[in-house]
């Protein structure tokens, strides 16, 4: 009988550790898979959470910042959320960020926590940062899955390090952007989705 309990607990912590493995090796190649994400954005609650900060809104800021924010938003219990995008507009080599409102957000007097995925150098964090400030937040936190080396405007909350951008599980197909820089872009997937 205990030659089964043995022999069971030996098959299913090789499975374990075979899939510890994998998940190290796809992590180590630029995978960003829903596992480490989950985990990630429980380490992001513990931190708000130790903080002792208890924003009134959440603003998601990009495709995987609305991502992030959903799963913030809902696990600490705050109703309101909300979404910004941007644009990049490139003239001479320079890129110039813009910051769609996508909602008429209003943060006034709020404490709002500005949630984004992936801050490559963090200017267009730092943008909509600004632009909450603009609209009048009390107090304006920020929190992302990780900040690359680059990251020029650090995150308040992230749950890692890295040294380069890696790609995260929402970038489903090779028609994914990362940003408005075609606003008929959803025209011309739905068009090759046909």
């Amino acid at each position: 009988m205990w030659d089964v309990v043995l022999g069971a607990c030996t098959v299913v912590g090789g499975a374990t550790a075979g899939w510890q493995i994998y998940l190290w090796l796809t992590e180590r190649a630029g995978q960003f898979g829903w596992y480490r994400v989950t985990r990630a954005v429980k380490l992001l609650l513990e931190s708000i959470g130790i903080s002792g900060y208890e924003p009134d809104a959440i603003v998601g800021l990009g495709r995987g910042g609305f991502v992030v924010a959903g799963m913030l938003s809902g696990n600490l219990g705050i109703i309101t959320l909300a979404g910004l995008d941007r644009q990049y507009i490139w003239s001479g080599g320079e890129r110039e960020v813009r910051i769609i409102d996508l909602g008429n957000i209003d943060v006034s007097g709020k404490e709002v926590l500005l949630v984004v995925a992936e801050p490559y150098t963090g200017e267009t964090l730092r943008k909509a940062y600004e632009y909450l400030q603009l609209r009048g937040a009390r107090r304006i936190k920020t929190a992302s899955l990780f900040r690359t080396e680059a990251c020029n405007f650090v995150p308040d909350y992230y749950a890692y390090r890295v040294k380069h951008v890696t790609k995260l599980p929402w970038r489903l197909s090779p028609l994914y952007v990362r940003d408005s820089t075609d606003p008929d872009h959803h025209v011309k997937y739905l068009k090759a989705a046909k």
